[in-house]
């Protein structure tokens, strides 16, 4: 359970490597059906370096 105290803290970004296919995965579980999460061409449109983690794959 969160600590209480935690919100409204501001936590210090970080990064972590995670390989792409782990990422397809996790979304096709969580039904996450935007492409920037399954193609790297589109991820890059987007602006991405290559496929990002959603915002809840690291919680």
């Amino acid at each position: 359970m969160l600590d209480k105290k935690l919100i409204g803290h501001t936590f210090t970004p970080f990064t972590a490597t995670v390989e792409a296919g782990k990422i397809r995965l996790f979304c096709k579980a969580i039904g996450e059906e935007d492409p920037i999460y399954q193609d790297e061409a589109a991820a890059k449109a987007a602006g991405y370096r290559a496929i990002p983690a959603p915002p809840t794959f690291l919680t």
